[in-house]
């Protein structure tokens, strides 16, 4: 990930005093993050809530506008058990990640989002019309962590909105902290 102070660009990790092995576990796991949200965007599309959940800690929350935080495993898969249905179609892209290890085993991520989701006649989610599509164009941050068997889980996810038809959501991704924090509204 890179910061800026005084307008010079650097890491926002310190490299200097790293071990080969030390930089290819970082390798290694900024990989499995990066594999971990498209794991989340897939599932999201696939309509996959158990699996959109197994993304998540035991004790994880999701942020995001128009709903109070979702906490814990088992309140998430109900949140998508209840969301996903309704879609009678979606793609989710991300791009641009970022990644900032804080320890070995915690890091922060951020991405940009875009996604379209196609609503069918039934119940749909957040106002959008019966039968609409919906766009959308924003940020997820992350707070991940190792878990004891290694795999990176997400701690915390908040959903930031630059844009979303139907809904009027608008430029929800702006004055952020950088490095995210992303239990912060």
């Amino acid at each position: 990930m890179k910061v800026y102070t005084d307008g010079v660009m650097a890491d926002a990790e310190s490299l200097a005093s790293a071990t080969l092995e030390q930089r290819v576990a970082r390798l290694e796991n900024r990989c499995s993050i990066s594999e971990a949200i498209a794991h989340y965007a897939r599932c999201v599309d696939a309509r996959d809530a158990v699996g959109v959940a197994s993304f998540f800690t035991e004790d994880g929350q999701l942020h995001g506008p128009g709903f109070p935080a979702v906490c814990g495993r088992a309140a998430i898969e109900r949140f998508y058990g209840r969301l996903l249905p309704a879609m009678s179609s979606s793609t989710h892209l991300v791009s641009n990640l970022q990644i900032m290890e804080e320890d070995p085993a915690s890091a922060l991520a951020a991405c940009v989002l875009w996604a379209w989701e196609g609503f069918g006649d039934e119940l749909t989610f957040e106002g959008t019309p019966q039968g609409e599509n919906r766009f959308s164009l924003g940020r997820y941050e992350f707070h991940f962590v190792r878990e004891q068997d290694g795999q990176w889980r997400a701690q915390a996810m908040h959903v930031h909105f630059a844009g979303q038809t139907g809904t009027g959501r608008f430029a929800e991704h702006l004055n952020r902290p950088w490095p995210p924090r992303p239990t912060q509204d």
